[in-house]
């Protein structure tokens, strides 16, 4: 099992963040858009079923997480509700559980360190002590959820 984070805010817009955790939460779903360069598409077709998704938002430093599960199967292609196109790229989650009751404390030790911008997309590694922490606390939180 790989474990990512996926921002919350799928196509960056200002004040738009809230909007998407509304979708994200009612459908169970982790959504993304891509950038140009097609980095955040190569990020987020890593995401394979069974890997552990965190849908969060902001720095290390300021980090947000909102939502985890694990990945039902890869990159499903846009997402679109009422016949509109919301995201260019999603994948539904097994196990969805909203982590707003809980104190994830991500630092500069973890994956994208002190970025005040981190990618959209990115994965966490449990080489890393302080990234192992994150998904060690995540899949206890999954596992008391979904008993």
């Amino acid at each position: 099992m790989n474990t990512f984070i996926v921002g919350s805010n799928v196509d960056g817009s200002t004040g738009k963040n809230d909007y998407y955790l509304n979708i994200i939460g009612q459908h169970h779903v982790a959504l993304v858009y891509y950038n140009p360069s097609g980095t955040i598409e190569r990020e987020f077709n890593k995401i394979q079923q069974g890997d552990l998704v965190i849908i969060g938002y902001g720095s290390n430093k300021n980090k947000r997480c909102f939502y985890a599960g694990y990945a039902q199967s890869s990159n499903k292609g846009a997402f679109v509700l009422n016949g509109e196109e919301l995201a260019e790229g999603h994948i539904f989650l097994d196990d969805f559980t909203s982590l707003s009751n809980y104190d994830i404390q991500f630092s500069e030790n973890n994956a994208y360190g002190n970025s005040k911008q981190p990618a959209a997309v990115y994965q966490l590694y449990e080489i890393n002590p302080a990234d192992k922490a994150i998904i060690e606390q995540i899949v206890s939180i999954l596992n008391q959820e979904h008993k």
